[in-house]
């Protein structure tokens, strides 16, 4: 599900903020957005318990590019 920026706290809305920065940067360069971004274990659930308040589901999404935890 697509992460609404008004739902995050200011830790996640630091990373937000720079996963789009990539996204942006990425797409410029190569002409198309990248098909995943990946993302620490803990950053993923600090996401997690910050959007299950707001009945955000998984597959989270920034843009359109999913985030997927690095093992």
């Amino acid at each position: 599900m697509e992460i609404n920026r008004m739902e995050l706290t200011k830790k996640n809305l630091k990373l937000y903020e720079k996963a789009k920065q990539y996204i942006e940067y990425y797409t410029l360069a190569k002409n198309r957005k990248p098909r995943q971004l990946h993302i620490t274990k803990e950053q993923l659930e600090a996401f997690k318990t910050n959007l299950i308040k707001y009945n955000c589901k998984p597959p989270y999404t920034i843009n359109g590019v999913r985030l997927i935890p690095l093992n």
